[in-house]
C-alpha cells in the first residue's frame, strides 16, 4: 500500500473529537488526564487499527470495480422462484366424494307412538316438536310472508332448532342453566347476566336487541318476542345456537304493522364452546341429513320439499298458476282442518287463534278467486270453486247460488 494513503487515513482516524462530531467537555472545565499506555499497549493497538483500514479499503476498491455489475443486478428483472420437492407421478386417479342424498321423513310406527307425548306432531332426532309450539308460530300473525307458506316456514325453523339442540343434548349445559334460573330468581336482570353468559350476534354488550318482522332469527325468536307483554321475561328456550331467555322492554309502532319494531334484551348460552360443532350440526339440519318421524299424512305435506318422503312430493306441471292454484286450495283445506280443531280444543290458546285462522281463511280465499278469475267483470259476482269456510256448528255452510239461476 501506499505510505502517503496509509498516512492521511491515519490522520483521518486521528482527528479531534470536535472535527468528528463527537461530545467534548465545555471550554475551561480541566481534561481527566489518559491513562498512560505502555509501548507495548500502542503497539498493539495501531496494530489493530491498520487491520480494520486494510479491510475497509479492500471492501472499498471491491465495491467501485463491480459498481456496474452490482447495478445491473440489482433492477434487473427476476423470475418466480419455486422450490418443490419432485414426489413422483400419482398412478391413483382422485376420488370425488358423491353429494350425499337427503334422509326422507317417514310415517311414525304405532309401537313408535308410545315413546313420546300425545301432542307430538314431528322427532326430529329424537326430539319432539309439540302442536302447540307449531300452533303459536302458525298464530303469529306476519303479513309480509305469503300465508300458503307461513306454516313451512315456522316447522322448518322448529326442525332446525330442535334437530340442532338434540346434537348436544342438555346434560351438556345443565350446570350452567341452573346457575341461571338462580340469579334470575334472586331478581338478576337479563341485561345485567348478558355479559356473563353471553347473547346473540348482532346484540350489545347488554343483550339489547331490536325484533322486526321476518326477523334473521327466525320465526320461533320473533313470535316469542312480539308476544310477551311489555316488562316480561321469558322461561328459557332453545334457539338456533343455543338456550335463549328473553325480556320485552317495549314496542315501537311504526307506519304500518309491517314495520313494526320490538325491544328486548336476550341472553344466550351456547350449545357448544365449539363454533366448528355447531355449524357442523346446523349444516346436518340444512342439508336433511336428520331422522324425522311425523305422526300423519298431513302433517308430511306440511314439511318443506326437501325432508318429504318422494310419494308425498308435488308432481311437477307445466302450468304455474295451476300449481299455484293447487298449493293455496291446500293451504285452505289446511286452515279448514285447523279452525274445527280449534273449534274442538278447550284450550285458551285455540280460542284465541280462531279469530286469527277465520281472518286467514277469508283473505285467502279472496286471494284464490282473484287468481282464478282474474278477466271477471268488477260488477258480476263470481263464485269460486273453493271449500267453504265451517261453520260454527262445525258443519260446511252451503256454496252461495249464481244470481243468474235464481
Amino acid at each position: 500500500m501506499d505510505p502517503r494513503r496509509f498516512a492521511c487515513l491515519l490522520f483521518l482516524s486521528t482527528r479531534p473529537l470536535a472535527a468528528q462530531g463527537l461530545p467534548v467537555l465545555p471550554t475551561g472545565q480541566a481534561q481527566p488526564a489518559p491513562t498512560p499506555k505502555t509501548p507495548e499497549e500502542e503497539l498493539a493497538a495501531l496494530q489493530r487499527e491498520k487491520e480494520r483500514l486494510l479491510r475497509e479499503i479492500d471492501y472499498v476498491k471491491n465495491r467501485v470495480t463491480n459498481a456496474k455489475d452490482l447495478l445491473a443486478d440489482k433492477f434487473a428483472t427476476r423470475g418466480l422462484s419455486v422450490r418443490a420437492i419432485d414426489a413422483g407421478r400419482s398412478n391413483t386417479t382422485p376420488v370425488s366424494m358423491p353429494p350425499q342424498a337427503p334422509r326422507h321423513a317417514r310415517l311414525m310406527l304405532d309401537d313408535e307412538r308410545g315413546n313420546y307425548p300425545t301432542d307430538t306432531m314431528v322427532v326430529v332426532n329424537g326430539a319432539p316438536i309439540s302442536r302447540e309450539a307449531y300452533n303459536l308460530v302458525l298464530a303469529h300473525e306476519n303479513v309480509n310472508i305469503d300465508p300458503s307458506m307461513r306454516g313451512q316456514l315456522g316447522l322448518f325453523d322448529l326442525i332446525r332448532i330442535e334437530g340442532t339442540a338434540a346434537v348436544f343434548g342438555e346434560d351438556a349445559r345443565a350446570e350452567q342453566l341452573a346457575d341461571l334460573a338462580t340469579k334470575l330468581a334472586a331478581g338478576k336482570t337479563v341485561a345485567e347476566l348478558a355479559p356473563e353468559f353471553g347473547t346473540l350476534p348482532g346484540a350489545a354488550a347488554d343483550g339489547r336487541l331490536e325484533v322486526t318482522h321476518n326477523s334473521r332469527f327466525g320465526p320461533r325468536f320473533e313470535q316469542v318476542a312480539f308476544d310477551l307483554e311489555v316488562g316480561q321475561t321469558s322461561r328459557t328456550f332453545r334457539h338456533h345456537a343455543g338456550y335463549v331467555v328473553m325480556h320485552k322492554d317495549g314496542v315501537e309502532k311504526g307506519a304500518t304493522p309491517e314495520v313494526d319494531k320490538v325491544i328486548v334484551h336476550c341472553l344466550q348460552i351456547p350449545y357448544t364452546d365449539s363454533d366448528e360443532e355447531l355449524r357442523k350440526a346446523q349444516m346436518q339440519v340444512s342439508s336433511a341429513q336428520v331422522e324425522i318421524l311425523v305422526t300423519d299424512k298431513e302433517t308430511m305435506m306440511l314439511l318443506p320439499a326437501m325432508y318429504r318422503a318422494p310419494e308425498y312430493l308435488p308432481q311437477p306441471t307445466e302450468d304455474r298458476t295451476m300449481d299455484r292454484v293447487t298449493a293455496m286450495q291446500k293451504s285452505l283445506d289446511t286452515l279448514a282442518a285447523e279452525i274445527e280443531r280449534a273449534k274442538a280444543a278447550d284450550g285458551e290458546v285455540e280460542k284465541t287463534r280462531l279469530p286469527m285462522l277465520e281472518a286467514r281463511y277469508d283473505r285467502l280465499k279472496a286471494e284464490l278467486t282473484k287468481l282464478q278469475n282474474p278477466d271477471a267483470a268488477t260488477d258480476a259476482p263470481v263464485v269460486p270453486q273453493v271449500p267453504q269456510k265451517p261453520s260454527k256448528s262445525g258443519k260446511a255452510a252451503p256454496a252461495p247460488q249464481d244470481p243468474k239461476d235464481e
